[in-house]
């Protein structure tokens, strides 16, 4: 089990890091960074851009998350159907190939056609239809730009 805290002080985010006791920390102090990634004993991975939104999200390409009963868990359920397509659309961002993006499509086409199986209300399904969108747009295969 893993489990999410904030820790105000940069000190205590890198003493947790190096004793173990945390698996990811943000905002590092650029001084702490530069050293722990010169010691070489953690993997280091910087994102240049400061001010953003943090999330982790479920990668539904690789085990355990790419079993289908999460999927079908939702099933009847708007919130959930929706929440697992907009998944799919931060996962497809990461895909490198076009196999990754078709294990991602067809997780997204079983929530669809679920929803239109199970989801009464006609703007739920509406809005189920809108997320399913913007997952199928997200899972088109890039063009020469990457785009």
């Amino acid at each position: 089990m893993r489990v999410w805290r904030t820790i105000p002080s940069g000190g205590n985010r890198r003493a947790l890091m190096e004793r173990g006791d945390a698996d990811i920390s943000f905002d590092l102090p650029p001084k702490d960074f530069s050293e722990m990634k010169q010691e070489g004993k953690l993997k280091m991975i910087s994102n240049p851009i400061g001010n953003g939104i943090y999330s982790i999200e479920m990668n539904v390409v690789n085990p355990p998350f790419n079993n289908d009963k999460i999927r079908q868990a939702g099933s009847g359920m708007p919130a959930v159907l929706i929440r697992l397509l907009a998944n799919i659309s931060v996962v497809a961002m990461s895909t490198t190939s076009q196999s990754q993006r078709d294990v991602l499509l067809r997780q997204a086409n079983m929530v669809l056609v679920d929803a239109q199986e199970t989801v009464r209300d006609e703007h739920d399904l509406a809005d189920v239809q809108v997320r399913y969108d913007r997952a199928y747009e997200a899972l088109k295969e890039p063009d020469d730009f990457g785009v």
